[in-house]
């Protein structure tokens, strides 16, 4: 039976700027300006980011060093092995481990398409992405290109701990980032998941939103759509099939289709375990 879909909750992710981090930890998919791993860090959380565009990175140094906030830039051999020990955290102070490489399912390396407009639409799947970083690397003589062969790595490999909260934004790359986290949330507490859900991404990605909502109900997650698009919203409850027809029935123009982003609470440890160590 395929998990639920509840009404739209929160529209951000407010507790990542209130709640007292205790070097609890947080992992960030997919940061572009790193907003909310800025956030978590400035409460005290241990975050673990993962973002394979240099310039995105460089917007997220920039938004930690402009708050004194302190974050390591984690560097890899080409075969996704640590050099360094990653640094302890300064007691009462929050860190971002900030790894500038792509989450994925394995170890490997990839094509990656930056959007050159205004980066957000940055995708290893999107045609549109794509067609857009190639030309532009065609017509642009410099050395700057958009078109990235990005090393991916599994996250399971690097966080061996409780996480109070998981957020992955990664444009239909959500099944390969959950594929290589899964000995994580077995071994561990993953107690809160954030996770981008773009039909259209998806099935560029060869994949399908079935197969998304399956993964994440094989993981034991209650999902819920966080209605981040206010005039697109599906708000009732349904099963999952009416629930797609509902959200693919509504009329959008932009290029990227009807998405929206999942709230999913860990239901078979929520319950026992509120606070990860």
């Amino acid at each position: 039976m395929k998990p639920k879909i509840q009404g739209p909750v929160n529209e951000d992710y407010p507790f990542l700027g209130s709640a007292r981090g205790d070097h609890r930890a947080v992992v960030d998919v997919g940061l572009k300006d790193g907003v909310e791993t800025r956030m978590a860090v400035e409460s005290g959380f241990v975050v673990y980011s993962f973002e394979p565009v240099p310039d995105h990175c460089a917007e997220t140094r920039h938004a930690l060093e402009k708050r004194n906030l302190t974050y390591h830039d984690v560097e890899l051999d080409r075969h996704g092995n640590l050099l360094n020990p990653l640094p302890e955290p300064e007691p009462g102070k929050g860190i971002c481990y900030l790894f500038c490489v792509a989450a994925g399912a394995a170890h490997g390396w990839s094509t990656f398409y930056q959007d050159p407009t205004t980066g957000y639409g940055s995708s290893f799947h999107d045609p549109v992405a794509k067609d857009h970083a190639t030309r532009v690397d065609n017509q642009n003589s410099s050395s700057k290109k958009y078109t990235l062969e990005v090393q991916v790595v599994p996250i399971s490999q690097f966080v061996n701990t409780d996480v109070y909260f998981f957020k992955s934004d990664t444009q239909g790359h959500e099944i390969d980032v959950l594929k290589g986290a899964r000995e994580l949330f077995q071994r561990h507490i993953v107690r809160l998941v954030g996770i981008e859900f773009w039909p259209k991404g998806l099935k560029s990605a060869g994949a399908s939103p079935e197969s998304l909502m399956d993964m994440l109900h094989s993981l034991e997650l209650l999902c819920f759509d966080r209605g981040n698009q206010r005039d697109e919203l599906v708000h009732h409850l349904e099963d999952f099939t009416s629930y797609m027809k509902v959200a693919l029935d509504i009329p959008i123009g932009r290029r990227w289709g009807w998405f929206t982003d999942f709230v999913c609470l860990n239901t078979a440890k929520i319950y026992s375990h509120l606070r990860t160590s």
